[in-house]
């Protein structure tokens, strides 16, 4: 059993890519200096990773039994980690989540995000299919808001396009 379960190769452009482009986005938008670039992508990069594996950890370590059904190559129904290490993993990624979320002046979205993985796998509202789609929907407003933040303030303009990117 590996204690530090590897993610699903199909989780990380869409865990990853969105946050990425909207904090170039912001960059360019902002009209920062190119030397910022970067800094800004490597805090985008560390920050949207921990964003991944937060909701994909507590979707893995509640959802076993389906991916046995349906997806039996992920890390638990294939043997390589189980539920309970899964768990531990994700209270060890949350708290490194919330750091950088802190660390990168972006509190509100890390807070917002942990609370939504919270309520959507540990809470059953991955079962109600309304509640699970409202949760994408919410999670890319959350994304893309983290993302500007961190190089931009989030004025009028910078809403319009978080809200089209979620859209």
């Amino acid at each position: 059993m590996h204690w530090w379960m590897p993610i699903s190769a199909g989780d990380v452009p869409a865990g990853t890519l969105p946050g990425l482009i909207s904090t170039g986005a912001a960059w360019a938008l902002a009209k920062r200096p190119g030397s910022e670039l970067p800094w800004d992508l490597t805090r985008a990069l560390i920050y949207f990773w921990l964003f991944l594996h937060l909701r994909t950890l507590s979707n893995q370590a509640t959802g076993a039994g389906e991916d046995r059904r349906n997806k039996p190559h992920r890390p638990i129904p294939a043997g390589l980690v189980t539920a309970e290490n899964a768990s531990l993993r994700f209270t060890v990624v949350a708290a490194l989540f919330l750091w950088a979320g802190w660390l990168f002046q972006v509190e509100l979205w890390a807070l917002s995000w942990f609370s939504l993985v919270t309520v959507h796998n540990y809470l059953g509202s991955d079962r109600f299919w309304p509640t699970k789609n409202l949760h994408t929907i919410i999670g890319l407003l959350v994304q893309n808001a983290a993302a500007w933040q961190m190089v931009a303030p989030l004025t009028a303009g910078a809403w319009r396009w978080i809200i089209a990117g979620a859209a």
